[in-house]
């Protein structure tokens, strides 16, 4: 996400506007990984609106350059958000315990 506001304000700027980046939404941290795919998919697909939006009043404003930027980062939340829903189903489906034990195992193979 940091990677993507970093993109937004350069192209903020280079448009010669101001960013306001003492706006944002509010953060929710879960108490449970559940809670927190749950937080994260909620704050995504609220992205992929905003996105969604954006790239429309790009092609209202003729702006391809902003526009290409909106569709990348769109790109990219689409798929975290394809993610947090694989791993909201994994854990419906195997249980929180058992969910955790598999993503262990794979941390354990990829270090």
């Amino acid at each position: 996400e940091m990677k993507h506001a970093e993109m937004l304000i350069d192209r903020i700027i280079f448009l010669e506007g101001t960013p306001e980046i003492s706006r944002y939404d509010v953060i929710r941290v879960g108490t449970s990984v559940k809670e927190q795919f749950e937080y994260d998919l909620e704050l995504e697909t609220s992205g992929v609106n905003a996105y969604n939006a954006a790239i429309a009043l790009c092609i209202e404003a003729n702006d391809g350059g902003s526009r290409e930027l909106m569709e990348r980062i769109l790109v990219d939340s689409e798929e975290h958000v394809d993610w947090l829903e694989a791993q909201l189903e994994l854990i419906e489906t195997l249980g929180l315990e058992n969910y955790l034990i598999t993503q262990v195992g794979e941390e354990a193979e990829a270090g």
